[in-house]
């Protein structure tokens, strides 16, 4: 019984070692995936900084023509409110300004008209004049404007339109890259805690086996002391047989000796005790 445990212990025992070894190697397998996608998020996260890094002297570079700019716009802000402002007094399109002036200084040509008639006439004729030179200052002003946007403020404004593509770019390439370092992450975390989940069960079987090797070891300590005892025992039992035999040989030699002197026929186990002992 106790050879059959010992065995079961032993078979218990191997059992373990190869699930501890699984454990352990899975464990390391993980612990090394981890360590690589590790070494990818800070790859990742080292572009990803370059990249805002990046968007910073993008926006520096703006800064540096809304600079270049503010005289050209400070004088295009004013030219603009005074074009506005001839706008206001003009009030309507140069051609349909002519027209108007055009037909009342016709009829005050061509009709019979009361001097009151004429004086109002007259009146709008030259309000007509000044929206009409209105009109034509805030046309030349207009002019001027553009004439600025294209020379001085086009320039520039184009070299914004380039930088805001860029900037959006790397805008573009941070959020893909932190998505991705996101999903390596999530996945990282989960590979951990599969090896952290490996490297508790390899624990768990390295104590079993510690236990189980210390009960193995009273095992065979008990075996081996069974063992002794069983020799001990049977070289007891084989001494004390020898005895016997010693004592029925004596017994037997002893009742040949009568039969031989009292000339009785003989066995040929007691003719041959008696030659052995020198009796015949």
């Amino acid at each position: 019984e106790l050879r059959d445990e010992l065995e079961r212990s032993r078979l218990k025992f191997k059992e373990f070692v190869r699930q501890a070894e699984e454990a352990r190697q899975t464990r390391d397998r993980l612990n090394g995936e981890v360590k690589e996608l590790s070494a990818q998020i800070r790859k990742i996260f080292e572009e990803r900084a370059g990249r805002l890094k990046r968007i910073e002297e993008l926006k520096g570079e703006k800064n540096r023509i809304y600079e270049e700019m503010s005289p050209y716009s400070s004088t295009v802000r004013e030219l603009k409110e005074i074009r506005n402002r001839y706008n206001e007094a003009a009030r309507g399109r140069e051609e349909s300004l002519l027209r108007r002036l055009q037909d009342i200084v016709g009829t005050l040509r061509e009709r019979d008209l009361s001097p009151k008639q004429e004086l109002i006439l007259f009146e709008q004729a030259v309000i007509l004049r000044y929206r009409i030179l209105a009109r034509r200052v805030a046309d030349a002003v207009h002019r001027k404007i553009l004439e600025m946007g294209e020379e001085a403020l086009l320039p520039h404004i184009e070299k914004l339109k380039e930088l805001d593509r860029k900037m959006d770019e790397e805008y573009r390439a941070a959020r893909e890259l932190l998505e991705k370092a996101r999903e390596l992450i999530a996945k990282r975390d989960s590979l951990r805690a599969e090896a952290q989940e490996n490297h508790q069960r390899f624990i768990s079987l390295d104590r079993e086996i510690k236990e189980l090797k210390v009960k193995m070891d009273a095992a065979r300590l008990a075996l081996k002391k069974l063992r002794e005892e069983e020799r001990e025992l049977l070289k007891k039992l084989r001494g004390g047989r020898r005895a016997r035999l010693m004592v029925e040989r004596e017994l037997k030699l002893k009742e040949a000796r009568k039969k031989y002197q009292r000339g009785e026929t003989l066995s040929l186990e007691e003719l041959r005790l008696l030659m052995e002992a020198g009796d015949v």
